[in-house]
């Protein structure tokens, strides 16, 4: 246990140590888009392909404001209660991000709030399926980033978020959570 614990330590340390410039700074603008994949535990629903949008502005060289806009396609398989259907899920958070600067290396963890709308679609011809439905609802999101400065002005990344939605967001077989994985790329300016 103390092994893996020390190594971590030693090799933080020498990132630290070896990276020859901070990069971020109060007063920043990012703008940027990210790919990946998004899940539905506890759900039916397939894992399906993510598509996000991004922009934050640095109050301080430690705090961002964030605004995030993400969409997501899953597909339930049909069973003998429900038909197969597509479930398309859409978002807009805001929040405030928290960064450690490692130099090139700059890891983050968020806090947002946002909006999320979900439709499901019947994939099947057949008259006797149910309706499509529309819901919307509050969701709290937490999220791990790390973000690697190629230069001062292109950043790319990965993040990790958990979403949980806080009112009545759930239809056939799923549930109330999200979790998504992006990889990101970034401009920034305004030092």
């Amino acid at each position: 246990m103390l092994r893996p614990i020390t190594l971590g330590l030693a090799l933080g340390a020498c990132i630290v140590a070896g990276s020859p410039s901070a990069n971020a700074f109060e007063r920043q603008w990012h703008a940027g888009g990210g790919l990946g994949i998004a899940a539905l535990p506890g759900s039916d629903y397939t894992v399906g392909p993510m598509l996000g949008l991004h922009g934050a502005y640095g109050i301080s060289d430690v705090f961002d404001i964030k605004l995030e806009l993400g969409g997501s396609y899953h597909v339930l398989p049909a069973s003998q209660d429900v038909p197969r259907q597509s479930l398309t899920l859409y978002s807009a958070a805001a929040g405030l991000s928290y960064k450690i600067d490692v130099f090139e290396w700059v890891p983050y963890f968020a806090l947002l709030l946002g909006g999320y709308a979900a439709s499901a679609v019947p994939l099947s011809r057949d008259k006797n399926e149910p309706s499509p439905f529309k819901q919307r609802d509050l969701a709290a999101s937490s999220a791990l980033g790390l973000d690697y400065y190629l230069s001062r002005g292109l950043v790319l990344g990965g993040e990790l978020r958990y979403s949980a939605f806080l009112g009545e967001l759930t239809g056939p077989s799923y549930d109330t959570q999200l979790v998504s994985l992006l990889l990101r790329v970034e401009a920034v300016w305004g030092w």
